[in-house]
């Protein structure tokens, strides 16, 4: 998963494998929720960034909105 401000790539985690495209959507918008919340707590918060996964190609497969990680229906999974 990344995360990115629209033009630039600024977290390049880990490598992960879900069993399924619903398992890799719910673990991203519970990463949007907890940046949310962590940067809420913290007095700042800035809802421009987005996480992206991709596939082994590179092609983005899932992306979720910070804006929108409270309404899990926001994210968007891209066939």
């Amino acid at each position: 998963m990344y995360l990115r401000d629209g033009t630039e790539q600024l977290i390049d985690a880990r490598p992960q494998e879900f069993a399924s495209i619903e398992l890799l959507r719910l673990a991203m918008v519970a990463a949007a929720q907890n940046l949310v919340n962590r940067d809420a707590g913290e007095g700042r918060l800035d809802l421009r960034f987005r996480i992206d996964a991709e596939d082994a190609s590179r092609s983005i497969v899932c992306s979720v909105r910070l804006e929108h990680s409270d309404h899990e229906t926001q994210s968007k999974v891209v066939a």
